[in-house]
């Protein structure tokens, strides 16, 4: 992914970064969030994650709680600490669903939290919110 100093709008349609450490998973939103027309890159570690939120503006971040030995909130702290223009929403999915796990997502900046159990139409319901967020059009309540 090209550096740049100067946030570069997505491409046309590509609207949604994935950041997990699980491939399959990362193909299976993939396919899901293209079968509602909405494109998606992956990657897989924070770092990539971070260098590509640097280069491209993307409205919707799908993250992952635990990338291997990394803690996907740590993203949500840096990001959330930079001084940003733009609206960034960020979706936090965990194979840990307890309350105080979205507690601790929410706290660190995520606007979501869901469990990676739930279903497609959850995930997809919440990504469009999301997008409505980050346009400045709703505000969800904590």
């Amino acid at each position: 992914m090209p550096h740049s100093t100067a946030q570069q709008v997505a491409p046309e349609g590509l609207e949604l970064l994935i950041v997990d450490d699980d491939e399959l998973l990362c193909e299976r939103l993939e396919q899901l969030l293209a079968s509602k027309g909405i494109r998606s890159i992956s990657v897989n570690s924070l770092q990539m994650a971070s260098e590509a939120m640097r280069a491209v503006y993307f409205p919707v971040v799908v993250l992952d709680r635990r990338l291997g030995n990394d803690d996907g909130l740590a993203l949500c702290r840096e990001y959330r600490a930079r001084q940003i223009d733009r609206r960034v929403s960020i979706l936090v999915l965990s194979s840990q669903d307890s309350p105080a796990d979205a507690k601790f997502a929410i706290a660190a900046g995520a606007d979501a939290f869901l469990s990676k159990r739930s279903s497609d139409s959850e995930l997809l319901e919440r990504v469009t919110q999301l997008y409505a967020v980050a346009a400045g059009k709703i505000v969800l309540a904590p």
